[in-house]
């Protein structure tokens, strides 16, 4: 049996233990784009895009799922925004530093 779980972002060290007790493989949810193939599974868990809603039975484990959503924020790449010490300012056309 094949369950997609779908997570906002990555995944949460709890979002990820519960994919392993729900034996789930996680699929980024912000990916899908409306009117793309759907992926095969059996059981579809969390934040499920409504066309596999539509097409897939809903796991037995999409409440807790869902509890994780709540408690669970998008993980974004931290964004640093200093140069590292190494780098230089970029400079436009006339020669100046860049803002």
């Amino acid at each position: 049996m094949k369950t997609l779980y779908f997570v906002a972002g990555f995944a949460s060290d709890k979002q990820k233990a519960l994919a392993k007790k729900a034996f789930a493989k996680i699929r980024n949810s912000l990916i899908y784009q409306k009117g793309e193939s759907l992926e095969k599974c059996d059981e579809v868990m969390g934040d499920i895009p409504a066309e596999y809603a539509e097409k897939f039975k809903v796991s037995s484990h999409d409440k807790a799922a869902k509890q994780l959503l709540k408690t669970t924020k998008p993980k974004a790449p931290a964004k640093d925004e200093t140069p590292a010490k190494d780098e230089t300012p970029a400079k436009d056309e006339t020669g100046e530093t860049e803002k």
